[in-house]
């Protein structure tokens, strides 16, 4: 997210005044699989992590933006 995105979904959740997080998450060592690994795999590889991490979020009743 950009940061004026973030800005606004700060100003939406500010209005309900609960408690929130925002998580961000790294895939360690991603700059070098991208160098080495072909794109297919490389892509593989990436929307498997963000499908565990989305998992991970929705389990402990996060939202994903």
């Amino acid at each position: 997210m950009s940061f004026v995105e973030t800005q606004n979904v700060l100003k939406i959740f500010a209005k309900y005044k609960t408690n929130f997080v925002f998580l961000h998450v790294d895939l360690v060592g991603s700059t070098k699989l991208a160098m080495r690994l072909p794109l297919d795999r490389l892509t593989m590889i990436i929307q498997a992590f963000n499908q565990e991490m989305s998992v991970a979020v929705k389990r402990h009743l996060g939202a994903i933006f």
